[in-house]
């Protein structure tokens, strides 16, 4: 029910979807670029990383001052990430050849390698299944709970740029920090021990 002399707001709406493709577009594009900008001036991997996540925050930052800015609300298309992985139990397949051999040396060494090249190709495939569907829900809570939650600040910032700008640096600072952390830490450790 409107007053008669009010005009309705409109929301304006950010669909999920494309939002994380395009965000994933972006991360990959200025992480290569970074690192292919850093090949020439041979900058290291702590340097090169500082880098990456520094320009990321930027864009991030720009994003969330624009869309608060814009008062714009989050609209999930994409349903629940994590419900579209499913945990297969993977055996590889053996293939044992012919077996021919003058002593059973050769067999019994053959047999152990193969039997532990599968169990270290099983525990990396599991591994890296693990850490992909990581990473996955960790961009589904990033994109669809955080961005959500950031966005409900839109009606209070719309229309008024420093408040834009304030929430977008504390959310910006609180979503980041955590990954300048991993790589000080990880830079720490290394030089250190």
């Amino acid at each position: 029910m409107n007053s008669p002399g009010l005009k309705p707001i409109q929301r304006r709406w950010l669909y999920t979807k494309p939002l994380f493709l395009s965000s994933v577009f972006v991360a990959v594009t200025t992480v290569v670029a970074v690192w292919l900008l850093g090949l020439g001036s041979h900058r290291t991997l702590f340097v090169n990383s500082l880098l990456s996540v520094s320009v990321l925050s930027f864009f991030f930052l720009l994003f969330l001052v624009s869309g608060l800015y814009r008062g714009v609300k989050l609209k999930d298309d994409m349903g629940r990430v994590i419900d579209r992985f499913k945990l297969v139990d993977w055996v590889p397949d053996i293939d044992v050849g012919d077996g021919c051999s003058p002593d059973g040396e050769g067999i019994l060494v053959w047999l152990v390698a193969g039997i532990a090249a599968a169990v270290l190709i099983w525990i990396l495939g599991n591994v890296l299944w693990m850490l992909i569907l990581v990473f996955a829900a960790m961009l589904y809570w990033i994109y669809f709970r955080a961005l959500r939650l950031v966005f409900r600040r839109g009606p209070v910032c719309r229309g008024n740029f420093w408040r834009s700008v304030l929430f977008g640096l504390f959310y910006t600072m609180l979503y980041n920090c955590w990954i300048y952390g991993i790589i000080l830490t990880g830079h720490y450790l290394v030089n250190h021990l």
